[in-house]
C-alpha cells in the first residue's frame, strides 16, 4: 500500500507494471523478509508479477470494485481501512520494516519456533518493531522499573536478562520484559495497575509462556503494591505481582521472584 500510494494509486494514476524498477525493488525486500519460511514458499512467491497484481487489488479495494483485480482479500481491505486516512503513519510502518529488515531486528521466517536469552539492555518492545519512533512515557517507566528490579537482584547475585521468542512462520521477534533462570521467572512489567495494562500483561504473559517447555512462574511488575480488585484478577489467572519497597521488591509469592 505504500508503494501504491507513492505510485500516485491514490489519484487514480496508471499503477507500475512489473517490469518497473518500484515493482521490482520491493519484490526483492519481500523475498528477504520472508513472511513464510523457505520450504513453504512456492516458485512465484512475492515476483514482481504477484506486486504487480497485489497493487491492482488495491485499485480495486479504492473503488470498490470499480476499477483493478476485484479478487482481493480481506487483509487487503483491512489494511486499506487502518491507513488511507493516516497516510503518514502507512509510511512510517513501512519505513520501519525496511529498517527492521536491515539491521536485523526483523528476520526470515523459520519453520520452527526459536527462543533466547538477550540482555536486559535490548530495550526492544513490540511498538518499537512496527513503529521506530520515540518511546511512550509508559514505556520508558517500565523500562526504568525493570532496570531497577534487574539491579537489585544483581546484588543478590541472581542474574537477570529477557527472552527473545521467535514464533514459526514469523518475521518479527517478541520479548519479554524479565527472564530469571534462577526462578524459572517470566516477568511483564507494567507502568500501573489500570485494568487493561493487567490484563494485558496476563496475555503477554500466557502467550511467551507457551515456548517454555518446563513450568515457568508468571509475574506483573508493577510501580505499586496492586489493588485488591487486580490482586485478584492476577490470582485468577495464576500471576503473582511484584513491586517496588523502601529499598527493595516485594511479591505476592512469599520471596519467589524477589
Amino acid at each position: 500500500m505504500d508503494l501504491y500510494v507513492r505510485e500516485g494509486g491514490l489519484d487514480g494514476r496508471t499503477l507500475p507494471s512489473d517490469s518497473t524498477e518500484s515493482v521490482r525493488r520491493l519484490s526483492g525486500i519481500l523475498n528477504r523478509l520472508g513472511a513464510y519460511p523457505a520450504e513453504l514458499r512456492g516458485a512465484t512467491y512475492r515476483s514482481p508479477n504477484a506486486v504487480a497484481l497485489k497493487l491492482l487489488n488495491l485499485r480495486a479495494v479504492q473503488t470498490d470494485g470499480a476499477e483493478g483485480m476485484p479478487a482481493h482479500s480481506q487483509a487487503d481491505a483491512a489494511a486499506w481501512r487502518d491507513y488511507v486516512d493516516d497516510l503518514p503513519r502507512l509510511h512510517s510502518e513501512a519505513e520501519a520494516i525496511r529498517t527492521r529488515l536491515n539491521d536485523g531486528s526483523i528476520q526470515p521466517a523459520s519453520a520452527v519456533a526459536t527462543v533466547e536469552d538477550v540482555e536486559i539492555e535490548e530495550q526492544h518492545t513490540e511498538a518499537y518493531l512496527v513503529d521506530p519512533g520515540p518511546p511512550r512515557a509508559a514505556q520508558r517507566a517500565e523500562a526504568r522499573l525493570v532496570q531497577s528490579y534487574r539491579s537489585y537482584m544483581d546484588r543478590q547475585g541472581v542474574l537477570v536478562r529477557r527472552k527473545r521468542y521467535k514464533p514459526a512462520g514469523e518475521v518479527q521477534p517478541i520479548y519479554s520484559d524479565i527472564w530469571v533462570e534462577a526462578r524459572s521467572a517470566l516477568i511483564e512489567a507494567k507502568n500501573s495497575d489500570d485494568r487493561n495494562a493487567v490484563r494485558q500483561a496476563i496475555g503477554q504473559l500466557y502467550d511467551y509462556r507457551r515456548f517454555h517447555s518446563q513450568p515457568v512462574h508468571l509475574a506483573v511488575l508493577l510501580p505499586y503494591r496492586p489493588n485488591a480488585d487486580r490482586l485478584e484478577l492476577l490470582r485468577s489467572a495464576a500471576v503473582e505481582a511484584v513491586w517496588p519497597h523502601r529499598n527493595g521488591f516485594r511479591d505476592t509469592a512469599e520471596g519467589l521472584f524477589v
